[in-house]
C-alpha cells in the first residue's frame, strides 16, 4: 500500500505545491454547478494546514483553446467557495507577479489561474515548471484525474524537488488503496461491467485484466458492445462500428480463454439507432451478476440523454447496488454520475476520480512507471 508522504512529514512554515483537481463544470455565468471535486481536496488541505504548512494550489479547469484566457474557465470562479469552507484565498493571475507567502493566518491559503490558461502547462516546459517550483518547499500531486497527462505541472514539476520533498496526497492515497487491489490481486469472481462509446479506451484494460486475473464474465454494453457484436456476424444497421474497432474486439475474442463474454440480446432503437440494452439483457446481466466478489464498472449501457435510454444503465446500478459481501468499484464520470443520480453512492465499494487515469492505471503493467503523474513522483524519477 503507498502511503502518503504527508502522514510522516511535519510542515512548520513549508510552502506546499499541491497539484489539485479543480476541474469542476462551471456555467457561463461562473455558477459551479457540481462541487464534488473541491470538496475532495478538502482532508489534503485542511491536513497540509493542520501540521503548519502552507498551501499554493494549483490546477486546470476545461481545456481553454490555445491558452486563452476564458472566464468562466477561471479558478477565480472559485474564491468564493473556498471562503464559504472558512478559508481566506490570495488569488493569483500572474504566475510571473507570484511571490511566496509566509501566513500567520493558517486559513490561508494562494489559488494561482488556471494553468492551462498558460501555453507552458501543456508543452513540457521546464521555464514554466521552473517558475511554479519557486513559490513551493515541497510537491504533492492530489489530482488522481490528471496522473495519466503530461501536463507540466504534473510530470515535469514534481522532478524538480527532492524524491522527500515530493508526493501524493489523501485523495491519491485514497484511489490507490482501492485501485491497487483490484490491479494486483482482485478476489475472485470477478467482473468487468463496461459501457460507453470508445472501444480503444477499454480495450486494453480489458486485454490487461484478461492476460493477468482471468475474469469470470466481461459484459458489454453501449456503443462498446457493438464492434464485438459486428465481429460475431451481426447486423447493427445504422449503429454498424467502423472496421478498426471491429479490429479490436477480434483481438478480445481470441484472449478470452475461459472468460465469458456477455453482450446485449435485446435494445432499445430510437430512429433506426440503438440508444439503449433492452429489458431482457438487463436481466441476463444482473444474473451473471450476482455471484461476483469483485466487480468494475466502467461507462453507461445506453446513450443516457433521456430517461427512455438510461434504463439500461439504472437497472445494472441497482442490480450491483442490491450485492452483498462484493467489492464494488465504479469509474468514470458517466457512470459515477449515474450512481450518485440513482442514490446508490453508499452502496458502492468506491467512487473513483479518474475517468481516464483509472482506465490507464488498470490497464499498465506497471502503472508507476507507465503513468507520467505517477513516475514523476517516484524516488527514481
Amino acid at each position: 500500500m503507498h502511503t502518503s508522504f504527508l502522514h510522516t512529514q511535519l510542515l512548520l512554515r513549508q510552502r506546499v505545491f499541491v497539484r489539485a483537481d479543480l476541474n469542476v463544470p462551471i456555467a457561463e455565468n461562473g455558477t459551479i454547478k457540481n462541487d464534488k471535486r473541491l470538496k475532495s481536496m478538502l482532508p489534503t488541505i485542511k491536513h497540509i494546514q493542520k501540521r503548519g504548512g502552507k498551501v499554493i494550489i494549483g490546477s486546470h479547469i476545461g481545456q481553454p483553446s490555445g491558452g486563452n484566457l476564458e472566464h468562466h474557465l477561471s479558478t477565480r470562479n472559485l474564491v468564493s467557495w473556498f471562503e464559504q469552507e472558512g478559508f481566506v484565498v490570495d488569488f493569483e493571475s500572474d504566475m510571473l507577479a507570484a511571490q511566496p507567502k509566509t501566513y500567520e493566518n493558517q486559513e490561508r491559503i494562494m489559488l494561482l489561474e488556471n494553468l492551462r490558461f498558460f501555453v507552458g502547462e501543456r508543452e513540457y516546459s521546464m521555464p514554466f515548471a521552473d517558475l511554479l517550483a519557486n513559490l513551493a518547499d515541497l510537491y504533492v500531486n492530489d489530482a488522481f484525474g490528471t496522473m495519466h497527462r503530461n501536463d507540466t505541472s504534473v510530470s515535469l514539476l514534481p522532478r524538480l524537488f527532492l524524491p522527500q520533498n515530493r508526493g501524493w496526497g489523501l485523495l491519491v492515497e485514497e484511489e490507490l488503496s482501492h485501485l491497487e487491489p483490484l490491479h494486483v490481486a482482485p478476489q475472485q469472481p470477478l467482473m468487468l461491467v463496461l459501457g460507453g462509446a470508445k472501444a480503444a479506451d477499454k480495450i486494453p484494460l480489458m486485454t490487461n485484466f484478461l492476460l493477468h486475473h482471468a475474469p469470470q464474465a466481461i459484459l458489454l454494453g453501449g456503443k462498446l458492445a457493438f464492434p464485438f457484436l459486428a465481429a460475431q456476424g451481426k447486423n447493427l444497421g445504422a449503429s454498424q462500428p467502423s472496421t478498426e474497432e471491429i479490429t479490436l474486439a477480434k483481438q478480445v475474442l481470441d484472449n478470452l480463454r475461459s472468460t465469458k463474454l456477455i453482450l446485449p440480446i435485446d435494445f432499445v432503437v430510437t430512429n433506426d439507432v440503438i440508444t439503449d440494452i433492452g429489458a431482457q439483457s438487463i436481466d441476463l446481466f444482473a444474473n451473471h451478476l450476482t455471484n461476483a466478489k469483485t466487480i468494475f464498472l466502467n461507462g453507461t449501457m445506453g446513450i443516457n440523454d433521456t430517461p427512455a435510454d438510461s434504463q439500461g444503465t439504472a437497472g445494472i446500478i441497482n442490480a450491483i447496488a442490491q450485492l452483498h459481501d462484493c467489492t464494488k468499484i465504479v469509474g468514470g464520470g458517466d457512470a459515477v454520475a449515474a450512481v450518485e443520480t440513482l442514490g446508490k453512492a453508499n452502496a458502492m465499494t468506491f467512487l473513483s476520480t479518474g475517468g481516464g487515469a483509472t482506465l490507464a492505471y488498470l490497464a499498465s503493467e506497471n502503472p508507476w512507471q507507465e503513468l507520467p503523474g505517477l513516475k514523476a513522483l517516484g524516488p527514481a524519477a
